[in-house]
């Protein structure tokens, strides 16, 4: 595996009979984070875009693992879809909530794209609506950093 994660904790999934690769426990770097252990109106939703934001630094881990071995790939992938209804499902109401479900489009493309089609980059991976997508995504939180 190449360079491990920028984390505070990192865990090796060796409990799962897994060995070779490190799964973050931290939001990675510049994912937004809302405390969620008050009440917010958004909480169910910031729970779920952390998770996802979670996986995704995962996804990137594996990708750029040494061969990784089915059973690692399924749990990482896994653990990367599990999240994705409820966070298409819950509907943002507060401008954090917004953020966070801007970036956890910006981690789906960027975990599925590629890898996906196999191409260079993420933007020859992509179709117009997904482009549009995407920009309006790092629109958004490059605006909630503007602001905030």
């Amino acid at each position: 595996m190449s360079a491990p994660l920028a984390t505070r904790r990192t865990l090796l999934i060796g409990a799962a009979g897994l060995t070779a690769v490190a799964v973050s426990q931290t939001t990675p770097a510049g994912w937004r984070v809302v405390d969620t252990s008050v009440e917010h109106p958004d909480a169910a939703l910031l729970a779920a875009c952390a998770t996802f934001a979670i996986a995704c630094a995962n996804m990137a881990a594996i990708s750029a693992a040494d061969a990784p071995t089915d059973a690692e790939l399924e749990v990482v992938v896994d653990a990367w879809r599990a999240p994705i209804d409820t966070i298409t499902d819950t509907p943002a109401t507060t401008p954090e909530g917004v953020r966070a479900k801007a970036q956890a489009v910006i981690g789906y493309f960027a975990n599925t794209g590629v890898s996906k089609y196999n191409w260079e980059t993420l933007e020859e991976a992509m179709s117009g609506h997904e482009m549009m997508a995407w920009r309006l995504a790092h629109e958004i939180v490059a605006m909630g950093s503007a602001v905030s």
